[in-house]
């Protein structure tokens, strides 16, 4: 029996030099014979493998079985593999493979292909660290791309695997695969990104109840819009507020604090270091992409938006609604102006604000990004803040957003075109959606506190660059 073992893991070792499961049956047949009669066998058929197995060796050669095709080759039983959907052998495969060193392509290709098994076994952090690697490996291969961007948005990072795709499409040949990719995504965004959806398990809802427990009665909260940090020497005002006076506070934060991501992180820091809570919604200068900036890494204000997320993650701010103290709930909305708010010519006009701004194709153009921007809110809108409340006092929904809601709020009306360029009606829609008590917003710089529409919703604007500065708007248990 050993020396019938001995005598095919020789066979092996002779088809396959090198193969270690191969040495290793012929050291445990070796070593079942006796080591002396094991040698003296194993060098014997060596000799006749050499001699007379060389007809034999050449035939498998020429007509090799699928068996040894197998064993000779792992990649192409793990692609065999894989085609039959059977992931878990197609992975054992591809790492096998790996064990054998290979050109850097071709290396690139194995952790590719390991990389989408373990993406189709649901193992996301896996399969994100393979197509990294194949990434290093082969950084203008379009496939490697698409295994981080795949990986990314398996663990949330709907954005941030968008971010992935454009930045792709400026280092691959083939561009027209990742751009579809990356269009594909845009949808996706409202329904299943960490930051963006309230899905179970999100970092969006993990982030919405963490303070649902705080007492209302020590909870004020401020709003503020229009902070432009990098303009006026605005920073020192900001730098100016008490860092003891707002520590069990909430600020709310409408739109445009600076031109670059740079002026953004700066501001969210410094409100941070003085507020329990910051949150922010992005306006229109927020969303630039300036060229002779730092921002030029940002393929288009998507991808700038995608890093705004990571910006709040990274300070403790927020883009994303919560319960800030009991019964108390800020819903931030991300917002675009929509041309026909002109309602004296609600058609586009002749002049293109923001031109700064670059949007991705799959949009629609410029024109139709107040539409995208509507839908970013659906998660955020379809939840009734009121109704789940159980606690003292009456609840509040307190919302905002950069743009104006409504046609009656104060703009500069005398400025060409501008009523094309300021507000979208269908936010109001959502705004009524949530029955929100008061809505902050930003923009037109005319700071007014107002009461509009049946359910007399307040609107609120503070704008920094307009003369204002924080307003409360909810003092220890009630709206003031």
């Amino acid at each position: 029996m050993f020396r019938k073992a001995l005598r095919h893991a020789q066979r092996c070792i002779h088809l396959r030099p090198g193969w270690q499961k191969a040495l290793k049956r012929r050291e445990d047949a070796v070593r079942a014979l006796g080591c002396a009669a094991g040698d003296d066998l194993a060098r014997s058929l060596d000799a006749s493998l050499e001699l007379g197995g060389r007809g034999e060796s050449q035939a498998a050669a020429r007509a090799p079985s699928s068996n040894t095709r197998s064993r000779e080759d792992p990649k192409a039983e793990g692609d065999r593999l894989f085609k039959r959907s059977d992931y878990a052998g197609a992975e054992a495969r591809y790492t096998e493979a790996l064990e054998d060193e290979g050109s850097h392509h071709h290396r690139a290709k194995l952790f590719s292909n390991r990389s989408a098994c373990r993406a189709k076994l649901g193992r996301w952090l896996p399969a994100l660290q393979d197509g990294q690697t194949a990434l290093k490996l082969s950084p203008k291969w379009y496939k490697a791309w698409m295994r981080v961007a795949c990986a990314m948005e398996g663990l949330g990072n709907v954005l941030d695997a968008y971010c992935v795709y454009c930045k792709g499409l400026g280092q691959c040949e083939e561009a027209l695969e990742l751009w579809r990719a990356a269009a594909s995504l845009l949808p996706r965004v409202p329904i299943t990104d960490t930051h963006v959806s309230l899905r179970p398990g999100t970092r969006a809802m993990e982030r919405f109840k963490m303070d649902s427990t705080f007492p209302r009665n020590r909870t004020r909260v401020f709003a503020i819009s229009d902070v432009h940090i990098d303009q006026h020497g605005n920073v020192g005002w900001v730098k100016g507020l008490s860092e003891e006076n707002f520590k069990n506070d909430v600020v709310m934060i409408a739109g445009d604090v600076g031109d670059t991501m740079n002026a953004l992180k700066i501001c969210l820091k410094e409100f941070k270091k003085r507020f329990r809570r910051v949150f922010f919604c992005p306006g229109n200068h927020d969303l630039w992409v300036r060229r002779d900036t730092s921002d030029r890494i940002y393929p288009d204000s998507i991808a700038k938006l995608a890093a705004m997320h990571n910006v709040c993650q990274e300070v403790g701010a927020d883009m994303g609604p919560a319960e800030v103290a009991q019964g108390v709930f800020v819903v931030p909305m991300f917002s675009w102006y929509n041309h026909q708010f002109d309602e004296g010519d609600p058609h586009p006009g002749g002049l293109r604000y923001d031109s700064f701004c670059e949007w991705p194709q799959a949009l629609g153009g410029h024109l139709e990004v107040w539409k995208y921007f509507i839908k970013l809110n659906a998660s955020r809108v379809a939840v009734d803040y009121k109704k789940g409340y159980r606690g003292e006092g009456d609840p509040c929904v307190l919302s905002m957003s950069h743009f104006l809601p409504r046609v009656e709020l104060p703009f500069s009306r005398g400025v060409t075109e501008l009523a094309k360029a300021v507000g979208c009606k269908e936010l109001d829609l959502q705004i009524q959606q949530i029955d929100s008590d008061v809505h902050v917003f930003g923009h037109s710089h005319v700071n007014i506190d107002t009461t509009c529409g049946d359910r007399e919703t307040r609107y609120v604007q503070s704008a920094l660059e307009g003369g204002g500065g924080l307003k409360k708007i909810f003092d220890r248990g009630h709206l003031v």
